[in-house]
């Protein structure tokens, strides 16, 4: 009886020996397939469309998004902390840093420049979601002075193709003109610095492959 019993017990013994090894040789032959993985880098397919956010000189990239009139104007703000934050505390310069302000949806208008606002500022008016108070319409983008601030600091801005198409539709209705016209237009006067972009969230997801860091500007 006892030779029987040592007998099942170096069965067991070597089974247990085996399924060892082979849980041993299945964890070796799965490293070399996860390494290779690990190695493996995406990298996004380039287009001509954005190549203008590679060619933006600097050290650290930073692409701020909005899409109402509060965050179109709070974004030069949170902009200008960036840069006074990057000279100040890291004792860096302007030209360090590659910076985009995206102006989408209802912020859009705030990326034409002044001659358009001056002829359309109504309607802008009432697209950004602004009050406007009658004999107070103006007569002049009026984020501008921010905008010029932030261009000379080296800050670029996308704009949003896609909402300026909706915005020329509707000024083109309100004054009796052809939307393709003020499309044109519209595309013809934007701030300086401004590249207009096919969709801003388009651009926004654009801008992080080139690797800049995402802000999103609210209230």
């Amino acid at each position: 009886m006892a030779r029987k019993n040592t007998v099942k017990l170096g069965r067991r013994s070597l089974m247990s020996n085996l399924g060892a090894a082979a849980l041993a040789g299945a964890t070796i032959s799965a490293t070399p397939a996860l390494a290779q993985n690990s190695t493996k880098r995406f990298e996004a397919k380039r287009h001509a469309l954005d190549s203008w956010m590679d060619e933006i000189p600097g050290d650290h990239r930073v692409f701020i998004d909005t899409s109402d009139a509060t965050g179109g104007s709070n974004s030069l703000l949170y902009g200008g902390n960036i840069l006074n934050a990057h000279v100040n505390a890291y004792e860096g310069s302007d030209d360090e840093m590659a910076m985009i302000i995206c102006f989408r949806h209802a912020s859009t208008p705030f990326g034409y420049n002044n001659a358009m606002w001056k002829k359309y500022g109504e309607v802008f008016m009432r697209m950004t979601q602004q009050e406007v108070k009658e004999g107070e319409i103006p007569q002049s983008n009026p984020v501008i002075s921010r905008v010029d601030s932030m261009v000379a600091r080296g800050v670029h801005f996308a704009i949003c193709n896609t909402a300026t198409r909706r915005i020329a539709s509707v000024v083109a209705e309100t004054a009796g003109l052809e939307t393709d016209d003020v499309h044109k237009e519209l595309n013809d006067n934007a701030i300086a610095n401004g590249h207009y972009v096919p969709a801003g969230v388009m651009a926004l997801s654009r801008a992080q492959e080139y690797g800049y860091s995402f802000m999103y500007s609210a209230a």
